[in-house]
């Protein structure tokens, strides 16, 4: 867009008539002969009108922000242009809602999602755009600094009223105590929704909130997006300032070829005490499985004096093989100082090789839970769901005094 043109809209905004009888809160309505327009009612000192100079183009930016944000209407960035140095020396900011529906574009035909042969529909977007006209136009002089040459203050759709202006997209943001915060759910599984009514629980309201559900998602995808690049170095250089701060921590890893974490495992201090004192047994769980990165979550659970489960150990795998468990349990073994007496673990054929490699001198049982979840599986759901043969097969399976014999034949 070159000068002549820029002049002709600003000749064209001027020509208004009288105010029409609808108006918008704080704005003026205008009747033109094409169609309604609506002006900012707002202070002389905060109009960048033509001629006004900044010393740079961020200044100005921010000038014009702050004079949408008072007026109530959302602003983007139009056209710029740069220099043979790749520096800016022009530079739109126009209305949130110029342009018109669709952009103008020739509707493309439908993505076809290769490898399934199926045709994938795009998603429908609602569109407010109105073709508004209201735009400033930043240039730069010899001198360096930025001045307004452009400036259409004329809008063809009603500003947004005075309660409503909290919750444009210019207004709306995250503060730092709301992004610690979030940080904080994210890192315990919170979703994003959930951390916005915590929120607004402490603020009381969401309008005393400063954001909406759009700007919780949006720093959460942002974060996890950061995270993502770096999360092992991350995790790897945390635990080494825990070891650092207490000798007593103990983790151990190993990368795979592409210089990926492949196996991690770790104790802190109090899981470790809490091993000397009640070690005998242990539970090894590989059930679990994180829905993320694939990788198998097993930590090590025992009992303390008061019948409550306490955790000495967990680690992370990427296989569940033996020379995985194997380097598990060879890493627990050289946290914990000693084996334990007994070992118990579901019905897996490489955890049980594993544990004769690694702990020949632990008894290793399998556990009760997962055997009776097999049940229904071995004799049938018609048998399963008859309740006097599971109470006799539970009176016998779960009797302690039971011999094997016994067992046998009952």
């Amino acid at each position: 867009m070159d000068d002549e043109d820029t002049g002709c809209s600003t000749g064209c905004a001027t020509e208004m008539l009288p105010v029409a009888d609808v108006a918008a809160p704080g704005a003026v309505g205008l009747a033109t002969s094409h169609s309604l327009q609506w002006k900012p009612n707002v202070d002389d000192s905060i109009l960048p009108v033509v001629g006004r100079k900044f010393r740079t183009l961020e200044e100005g930016i921010e000038f014009y922000m702050n004079y949408a944000r008072i007026s109530g209407f959302d602003v983007r960035q139009g056209t710029l242009k740069r220099d043979r140095d790749g520096v800016i020396f022009m530079r739109y900011l126009l209305c949130s809602r110029q342009g018109i529906r669709g952009g103008g574009r020739i509707n493309r035909l439908p993505d076809r999602d290769v490898g399934r042969g199926k045709n994938r529909e795009r998603r429908r977007r609602i569109s407010n755009r109105v073709n508004c006209k209201a735009k400033i136009y930043l240039r730069k002089k010899r001198s360096g600094d930025f001045i307004v040459t452009v400036f259409v203050e004329e809008h063809s759709h009603k500003l947004c009223s005075e309660p409503s202006k909290m919750f444009m997209r210019i207004n709306r943001q995250l503060n730092v105590s709301q992004q610690a915060f979030l940080a904080n759910c994210v890192k315990t599984n919170i979703g994003a929704s959930t951390g916005l009514r915590f929120c607004k629980e402490v603020a009381g309201s969401y309008g005393n909130v400063g954001a909406t559900d759009v700007e919780f998602h949006n720093f959460k995808r942002d974060l996890q997006t950061y995270v993502e690049v770096g999360d092992g170095e991350m995790i790897i250089e945390k635990f080494k300032a825990k070891h650092e701060v207490c000798s007593d921590f103990y983790f151990d890893y190993q990368l795979d070829e592409d210089d990926r974490l492949a196996r991690l495992f770790w104790a802190d201090p109090s899981g470790r005490r809490a091993f000397s004192c009640y070690g005998d047994t242990i539970s090894f769980d590989a059930t679990y499985g994180t829905n993320r990165y694939s990788m198998v979550f097993v930590p090590f659970t025992g009992v303390n004096n008061h019948k409550r489960c306490i955790t000495f150990g967990a680690g992370l795998l990427t296989k569940e093989d033996v020379d995985s468990y194997s380097w598990l349990l060879e890493r627990f073994k050289c946290a914990m100082g000693k084996t334990p007496l007994c070992v118990v673990t579901d019905q897996d054929p490489a955890l049980r090789v594993a544990i004769e490699e690694v702990l020949p001198g632990s008894r290793h049982r399998f556990c009760m839970w997962h055997i009776m979840t097999k049940v229904p599986e071995k004799i049938g759901n018609e048998l399963a769901k008859d309740e006097k043969f599971r109470n006799k097969l539970n009176a016998i399976v779960w009797n302690e005094r039971i011999t094997s014999a016994e067992f046998e034949v009952q």
